[in-house]
């Protein structure tokens, strides 16, 4: 028997600062047949006494039979490491860039971290648009805006689990460019009370601010391996600032003259276990937010029990949260005409008791190549004014809506081919949204009593509640053909039933528009190579429709007083506007010049098409940013 004994070892990952060494021993046997043949006799008679050894020479032949390889291994340990250890980021990394029409963009990013202690990193983030926006009135108002963001988060590591913490600070400016240039007048209010007047084209302040604080603390696990417990317990706090500098503004509202403020706070507990394949959830959660305008209050206390059932092949889920709403406020019952300022208020307390069913199934039989799944959702959306000003920055700021309860079911297909170089999802989604969120613009005649809707200028959007059912189709796909090529795009039908009518002009009906795109689609396509990379991003929207209505300070008939548009003023008219099919198109360029310094350059809106996000706030046209990466 022949032994040969191969050892080979030495695995060296390129481009990542990791390295482990793995020992892997093979044993390989080979089976001779030796054929013995006769001994040769000496030519000469030994001498016995002497004790000498005869040792006979003997002819022999190895003819060896089939090559049979048997192959074992030899246990051994594993190299292991750390998520730090593996992916180590580099400390520092920092974005410049400018263009035109006149823009500017920063992103730094600076972390430290050890693999036994814990990590910080801090973070500043700018954009800003500051160029002029010719609006659908030919107008050239002032129409810049920025959006600054800076924080800070830290983690020590415990063990296992984890305490860290976060501070966020962003501010956002926009301004109402969307006006029709009227010499509106706009009154201002002393402290002595006395008022002035403004026109309107000529404010040039004629902007607001989003100041926004958050702190997030918690201490727990991060719930991957549920083999053991795990816990999350969390505290978060808020403070959100509106400062009011634009016209018109709200004197005996409860505002502090032209800003007002809006508190949050919360808190909540997770607990997760598995035995075998069965995983078992509760988690606990308050969340409050207050406003001092009109005794705004909103509380949410959420009580959550899941159950999970894991296997290779078949995975299911089922679960009931259950949420007790609360909503307090002043409502606006009545004004004096005399004096549009003064107001009578009336304080409201609601409660209502939301329960959210929650269940998935999966079944993957071709681990991960073909899946069939379903599943149901739900949740309770604040809609205070931190979120109402995210989803609409041009939002009234007086505006108060009940939150906002979605349900959602979602069934398809979903899987990978092509040795997992192209992979698909296909799904039909059906949501129902119990007070969704239907944005309305409002226009004020240029002096508060005149008639005349032509000579109107924007004032804010106003959100109604509506119950909304959508009906989807959706298919979603990546293709990735070689190393240098990815390609993904997604598509997205919908069909929107529920918009409120609402009445005026001798009780006439009117629905409101949806202002949301029935079709949406986007397609895009990378090319990354050792130098460069190129991205090209095609993004469509179908028609949309927005209403808009134009008001006086009237108290409105009879017939008209249900309309719900505005209490206690007269709707004079309703007008439909309406976006065309748009393109974005936009591409995105990078040269690394080393693995620490890369130039970039953007452009946006390459089809120059008349993109809006709001009726009447029209974007840039043609745009593009330049400049530089580094990553140290």
């Amino acid at each position: 028997m022949k032994r040969v004994l191969i050892l080979s070892a030495a695995v060296l990952f390129c481009g990542v600062p990791l390295r482990a060494q793995v020992t892997k021993q093979v044993e390989v046997t080979k089976t001779y047949v030796p054929e013995v043949s006769k001994a040769v006799k000496l030519p000469i008679v030994p001498d016995m006494t002497d004790t000498v050894r005869l040792r006979p020479e003997i002819d022999y032949t190895v003819t060896p039979s089939a090559l049979a390889t048997n192959l074992s291994t030899e246990p051994f340990r594993p190299a292991t490491v750390t998520y730090w250890e593996f992916n180590r980021p580099r400390p520092l990394y920092l974005k410049v860039g400018a263009g035109a029409p006149l823009n500017s963009v920063l992103d730094l990013y600076a972390s430290t971290q050890n693999p036994g202690t814990g990590y910080a990193v801090g973070y500043l983030n700018h954009t800003g648009d500051w160029a002029e926006i010719r609006n659908d009135f030919g107008v050239r108002p002032v129409s810049w805006r920025m959006h600054n963001r800076m924080g800070a988060a830290a983690g020590k590591y415990l063990g296992r689990r984890l305490l860290e913490g976060k501070l966020d600070l962003t501010n956002r400016v926009y301004h109402n460019y969307g006006f029709d240039g009227a010499e509106a007048l706009c009154t201002r209010y002393g402290n002595d009370g006395a008022a002035s007047y403004y026109p309107f084209t000529k404010v040039s302040n004629d902007r607001q601010h989003y100041d926004d604080a958050m702190l997030h603390v918690r201490i727990g696990d991060d719930f991957t391996d549920l083999s053991r417990f795990n816990f999350n317990v969390e505290l978060r706090g808020g403070y959100f600032l509106n400062v009011l500098q634009m016209q018109p503004v709200y004197y005996d509202w409860g505002v502090d003259r032209d800003r007002y403020h809006e508190l949050s706070g919360g808190g909540g507990i997770r607990l997760a276990r598995a035995f075998g394949l069965h995983e078992f959830e509760f988690k606990a959660d308050f969340d409050g937010a207050w406003r001092n305008m009109l005794g705004y209050g909103s509380t949410q206390l959420l009580f959550g029990l899941h159950y999970a059932y894991r296997h290779d092949k078949l995975r299911w889920s089922v679960g009931l949260d259950y949420v007790r709403d609360g909503a307090e406020q002043e409502k606006v019952v009545g004004s004096d005409l005399s004096d549009p300022h003064a107001v009578y208020k009336e304080s409201q307390t609601e409660h209502e008791n939301r329960f959210l069913p929650a269940a998935s199934i999966a079944y993957d039989p071709a681990d991960g190549k073909f899946m069939l799944y379903a599943e149901l959702t739900g949740k309770v959306r604040r809609n205070d004014m931190r979120t109402l000003s995210r989803l609409n920055p041009y939002v009234n700021p007086a505006s108060i809506v009940p939150n906002t309860e979605e349900h959602r079911v979602a069934g398809g297909i979903k899987g990978a081919a092509g040795h997992g170089r192209f992979s698909y999802n296909l799904y039909v989604g059906y949501t129902h949204e119990k007070n969704a969120l239907q944005w309305v613009a409002r226009f004020i005649p240029n002096n508060v009593r005149d008639e005349r809707a032509d000579v109107g200028y924007m004032s804010f959007y106003i959100p109604y509640a509506m119950t909304l059912k959508d009906l989807s189709l959706n298919a979603e796909f990546a293709w990735r053909p070689s190393s240098r090529f990815t390609f993904d795009g997604e598509l997205h039908m919908h069909s929107f039933k529920g918009a409120e009518n609402v009445y005026y002009n001798n009780n006439q009906p009117y629905t409101l528009a949806y202002g949301r795109p029935q079709l949406t689609a986007r397609l895009r396509g990378e090319y990354r190579a050792r130098k460069v990379s190129l991205e090209v991003e095609a993004q469509m929207q179908s028609v949309r429709h927005w209403t808009t209505y134009t008001s006086v300070n009237e108290k409105p008939s009879e017939p008209d007083s249900d309309s719900g548009l505005n209490l206690g003023r007269r709707v004079i008219g309703l007008y439909d506007f309406k976006v065309p099919v748009t393109v974005d198109l936009a591409a995105r360029f990078n040269w690394f010049l080393s693995r620490k310094v890369t130039l970039f350059a953007e452009g946006r809106n390459l089809c120059d098409a008349k993109l809006y996000d709001w009726a009447y706030y029209r974007d840039y046209g043609v745009g593009f940013t330049a400049g530089v990466k580094l990553q140290f």
